[in-house]
């Protein structure tokens, strides 16, 4: 086992985030952008003034297009 994975992620769930991908939509907290890791299915939430340009156009994208919140 690389020092990299984790003995307790199932194949099923690491198999879902792959299937989800990655994801960049703003977080329910305001001024956050949420990213879905698909290698780990972890989602993280950064600040967007700490974000590059692209990922907040994303993230605007991911709203415009009605994909939630």
């Amino acid at each position: 086992m690389s020092s990299g994975e984790c003995p307790f992620i199932s194949w099923s769930y690491l198999e879902e985030a792959e299937r989800i991908g990655l994801v960049i939509k703003w977080s329910k907290e305001p001024s956050y952008i949420a990213i879905h890791d698909p290698t780990t299915g972890d989602w993280h939430e950064v600040l967007a003034p700490e974000c590059p340009p692209w990922v907040i156009e994303d993230a605007r994208a991911h709203k415009r297009h009605g994909r939630g919140r």
